[in-house]
């Protein structure tokens, strides 16, 4: 059906109308998916035109909203990101934020942006999403998962105590009806649970732990997610983890290591063989033979980033679990792997200092944490801006790191810079979590430096921003 439907949409045989646009979409995915990518776009372009030249309702956002999710499973984001956009604004401009609809294509479109760590795309969703709830409790009733992912884009920027609080009301509307809902209120136990050792809480997050597990054990449930992530696919690492097997998503993401070792061990051994294999006596012999080791040491180099990749997400699965041996086992053999190809500079480098330096903080290796944190914090702002998210939770780090270390002008200076650049964000609008964060720390700061008067002007701004949400 794909290639009739591609030759029916180049020559003008079929409408680019609504009774053809299942069609159409299908061969957009079936272009992306033989990684044609820049006919998959101008396909995908058609549907959207088709969808923007329909009368707004929201039952047709509803029917968008699917199709942007078969984008989202397909991996293909930025055509999910078009269709999302066109279903969310449709169903705003037609129901308002205050609907079910709307409401689950913001967080659909928030999650796309939190795999992709475009966290400041999402976090102007966040807050819509947040200010519907607050005014429509009943919505958040209906679909408590919502709540989860509020707290759940809430932790990543370290607004703890908003994280918890979003949890804790998921868990309240879910528990009623516990046995009808048990995946969703054992993914709700870890959230909290993650929530409350994150504010030192220990036993209490020990007990919903502990309550997820036995749920777990109690209901056998199969695991059956939906993927939207190559780790959430079906069975995947994310997909038993948000179920609360987390033996499970342990077990799983070892398999995963174990599989992308021994690919890269066969790719290794076969580009050693083929870099000392002589040329043929070919008049080609040599260009071929080049053009062999070249294409071998790129799929290489894929592989390798896969497995780094893979090594990253394990060392943060591990710490999830106060696996801290296991977690920092993982980080440096990612940072080694990337040390020896020389990638001083890459995002990935990036991703594994963070990860290794928030785990070294909590064993109390402030030195060698800040260290760490340095290198993020520079990678992120040479690649993607100083008021990038990754760069601001790296700068957070770092901050926090000098304040432990009784560096308080250092502290201080990267908190100041921290709350203006959160004041500022997306042309002026506040990113609430980010900003209240900061302004804790730079009050906690005020009062060890006994600027009080200080510290109670940010107290009595951090009290108008609560009584404001």
């Amino acid at each position: 059906m794909a290639p009739l439907t591609g030759l029916a949409v180049k020559h003008g045989l079929m409408k680019a109308d609504l009774a053809n646009v299942d069609a159409i979409q299908t061969l957009a995915l079936v272009q992306f998916s033989r990684e044609r990518f820049t006919e998959s776009a101008a396909t995908t372009k058609i549907v959207s035109g088709i969808w923007e030249r329909q009368k707004p309702s929201v039952e047709l956002a509803a029917r968008i909203r699917q199709q942007a999710q078969r984008y989202h499973r397909q991996t293909d984001c930025d055509g999910a990101r078009t269709l999302y956009s066109i279903a969310l604004g449709m169903a705003s401009g037609s129901a308002g934020d205050r609907h079910l609809v709307t409401i689950g294509i913001m967080s659909d479109l928030t999650k796309l942006y939190r795999v992709n760590r475009q966290a400041s795309q999402a976090a102007p969703l966040y807050q819509r999403m947040a200010a519907a709830l607050a005014a429509a409790p009943a919505l958040g009733a209906q679909e408590p998962a919502l709540y989860l992912d509020l707290g759940d884009l809430a932790y990543r920027y370290r607004a703890f105590d908003m994280a918890e609080h979003y949890a804790r009301t998921a868990l309240r509307h879910i528990d009623s009806g516990a046995a009808a809902h048990a995946g969703a209120l054992i993914g709700a136990l870890n959230e909290h649970a993650a929530a409350l050792y994150a504010l030192g809480r220990m036993d209490e997050g020990d007990k919903q732990r502990e309550r997820a597990r036995q749920l777990f054990a109690a209901t056998g449930r199969k695991r059956e997610v939906a993927a939207l992530s190559p780790l959430e696919h079906e069975g995947g690492v994310l997909a038993l983890y948000r179920r609360g097997d987390l033996a499970g998503a342990i077990g799983k993401m070892d398999e995963q290591l174990r599989a992308a070792q021994a690919k890269q061990a066969g790719l290794a051994g076969a580009l050693t063989r083929l870099e000392s294999a002589p040329a043929s006596a070919a008049a080609d012999g040599e260009p071929a033979r080049q053009r062999a080791l070249d294409a071998a040491r790129s799929e290489m180099f894929t592989q390798q980033n896969d497995l780094i990749f893979l090594l990253i997400s394990s060392g943060e699965l591990y710490y999830s679990q106060q696996g801290l041996d296991q977690a920092e086992a993982q980080y440096r053999r990612a940072l080694a792997l990337l040390k020896d190809r020389k990638s001083d500079n890459s995002p990935l480098v990036g991703h594994a200092s963070y990860g290794l330096g928030v785990l070294l903080r909590s064993r109390g290796m402030l030195a060698q944490a800040e260290q760490l944190q340095r290198s993020a914090y520079a990678i992120a702002e040479q690649d993607l801006g100083a008021d990038h998210p990754n760069a601001l939770e790296a700068r957070l780090e770092l901050a926090d790191l000098a304040a432990a270390q009784g560096k308080l002008a250092q502290a201080g200076e990267h908190y100041t810079a921290l709350v203006a650049m959160a004041r500022q964000h997306a042309g002026g609008a506040r990113d609430d979590a980010m900003l209240v964060a900061s302004l804790n720390s730079l009050a906690a700061l005020y009062a060890r430096q006994g600027r009080n008067a200080a510290a109670r002007a940010i107290k009595a701004e951090l009290a108008t921003l609560n009584s404001a949400k």
